[in-house]
């Protein structure tokens, strides 16, 4: 944690003559908490990322007189997604016409910690927000506090002091809004003492339900479900895996049509061995028609009901299946077991889209699979058979999760 008031605990650096500055107020750009500073030798006015979620790994810097930016840590990749965007965003702030903060408060404090849950990608918010389990079990002593997109205000969980909700879609809160930024300050004025959360994108997260209200899968139960986690912009697909808006049309209907083809394919073999499991299709994009024996429970749109009743999908399914990304992450949260599929790109992001439910090493190897995407077809059934097999076994057996 990092105290913002009555104090703020960082000691900044001048960008121009590398003395030692004390910040004066706390800048609220949105995905980045800022210190504000101004150095009392060369008169500089900067801003810096106090360390916590990404900028704990990049941190950067920017000289509000000259508009140059520092990376002060960190691969050097961060620059073009985090740090570039971040001082577009200071140089040109955006206003938000249709902005609503709300301030749900629960329980009244003096003494709080924020956990700015604000991100332009779903993962990155979701991650950040299941920290909140860790400050409501060790730091009882604070009351917490949310910032969240209210796409995800669903899945606060009980315990939480207040809420504060915006309504600013993911895909523009890389922008800086000055609005944003003096709601947050007006309500900071409230409390005596203020605390800003690490908020670690990889938390351990051992009880999922707190957050979305459905208990993870059971393994006595007999029927159950093998559903695969449908997107429509990354596919089970070797030659183009990726279907961004720019790719031609017709690329990105014969990648939709190989996905469809892959799942149909991977089912029938497995429905021989399976004959009374219920075969699902579940997630975000309805394009392509499977046939009636799959159950197809894909959404064009998820509501708040929508994505907690396609939590309940995922918690009887005991494999789910799908490609690398955030839509693996409440997936692999509830069910039994998880084969996630790495495109050739994304090794360096292994599990970065897997939420763990088991502190047995051995059962976490078994549990959650990593494989490649050009993975032949065969060779994938007979490790899903050899899994289920093998769970079942363990489950009769008198091992739990």
């Amino acid at each position: 944690m990092i105290q913002i008031k009555p104090y703020i605990e960082q000691q900044a650096v001048c960008p121009e003559c590398s003395n030692l500055v004390a910040p004066f107020k706390v800048l609220w750009q949105g995905i980045h908490t800022c210190a504000v500073c101004k150095c009392h030798s060369c008169q500089t006015l900067f801003i810096e990322d106090f360390r916590v979620s990404h900028a704990m790994t990049a941190p950067f810097k920017i000289n509000l007189a000259n508009g140059r930016l520092f990376q002060l840590d960190g691969d050097e990749g961060y620059k073009s997604w985090f740090g570039i965007p971040f001082q577009m965003s200071i140089f040109r702030p955006q206003y938000y016409q249709d902005l609503v903060f709300k301030v749900e408060r629960k329980l009244e404090s003096k003494k709080v910690i924020i956990i700015n849950c604000l991100h332009f990608l779903y993962g990155d918010a979701l991650l950040k927000l299941l920290s909140v389990e860790f400050y409501l079990r060790e730091r009882p002593e604070f009351n917490t506090i949310v910032l969240i997109p209210n796409i995800l205000q669903w899945m606060v969980p009980d315990g939480v002091s207040e809420i504060w909700t915006i309504n600013i879609p993911l895909a523009k809160m890389l922008n800086f809004y000055p609005q944003l930024d003096e709601y947050i300050n007006k309500e900071c004025q409230r409390f005596d003492t203020i605390y800003l959360s690490r908020a670690h994108y990889q938390p351990h997260c051992p009880e999922i339900a707190r957050y979305t209200g459905v208990e993870k899968h059971k393994y006595g139960k007999q029927d159950f479900r093998i559903t695969f986690i449908w997107r429509d912009d990354r596919v089970w697909c070797r030659t183009h895996p990726y279907l961004h808006q720019r790719l031609a049309p017709e690329l990105r209907k014969s990648g939709l049509q190989q996905q469809n083809s892959n799942i149909c394919c991977f089912f029938e073999r497995l429905r021989l061995k399976f004959p009374h499991v219920n075969f699902t299709v579940a997630g975000l994009g309805v394009a392509t028609i499977f046939p009636a024996w799959i159950d197809d429970q894909r959404v064009a749109k998820y509501t708040d009901d929508l994505e907690q009743a396609t939590c309940k999908i995922y918690a009887e399914s005991r494999l789910v299946i799908g490609v690398h990304g955030s839509n693996m992450l409440l997936p692999s949260a509830h069910a039994g077991m998880t084969l996630d599929l790495i495109p050739d790109d994304r090794w360096g992001n292994l599990a970065q889209d897997i939420i763990y439910q088991d502190i047995d090493v051995r059962m976490v190897v078994h549990q959650y699979l990593h494989l490649p995407i050009s993975t032949d077809l065969n060779l994938l059934v007979d490790i899903a058979c050899n899994l289920l097999k093998k769970c079942d076994e363990q489950h009769k057996g008198g091992c739990t999760n």
